[in-house]
């Protein structure tokens, strides 16, 4: 709110190597089209020490969204969680644009799809003292959720069939 009123955009950053999968789901899709953020910035990718594979080789354990071995890549839980919250902006995102791209017949169907994004903007919390009440700390939206993770995936099929029916 206040990068709006102050007319600048607002970025965030984290950490995407926790094995957090819910929490990293959450902050890549429902946190990311709540804030309306421009960008969003993971603080530590690939960063390993020794062996990637072993995290007891070294002093610290390391830090991987996904590990390399030859020539492949192994992604990890909260690699895929980052994934999915993506996906999960994309489906908000087009619908969204389903809505504005709607012909005036379809104004029951936009209802209907403007009352389920008014209820994942409801049930999603961004600010963080909402967090410090609900789970202690401020700093848990890094490693909880607040919504189940089953939700998510209610959540994506309700917003892909609203989709489906405004572009029908």
């Amino acid at each position: 709110k206040q990068c709006k009123k102050d007319g600048k955009t607002f970025w965030w950053y984290s950490n995407g190597t926790r094995e957090y999968p819910a929490a990293a789901r959450f902050k890549a899709g429902l946190f990311f089209w709540k804030t309306q953020a421009k960008g969003q910035l993971y603080w530590a990718y690939m960063n390993q020490r020794g062996d990637a594979l072993n995290d007891f080789d070294t002093a610290s354990s390391d830090h991987c969204a996904v590990y390399f071995k030859s020539d492949e890549i192994i992604p990890t839980i909260q690699w895929e969680g980052i994934r999915q919250g993506i996906n999960d902006f994309k489906y908000l995102y087009t619908l969204e644009d389903a809505i504005r791209h709607a012909p005036e017949s379809q104004k029951a169907e936009v209802a209907k799809a403007k009352k389920l994004l008014a209820e994942i903007n409801k049930k999603t919390v961004i600010d963080l003292d909402q967090y410090r009440k609900i789970l202690g700390s401020d700093l848990r939206i890094h490693d909880r959720s607040i919504i189940p993770p089953e939700q998510y995936d209610n959540y994506r099929d309700a917003v892909a069939a609203q989709i489906v029916s405004l572009k029908n």
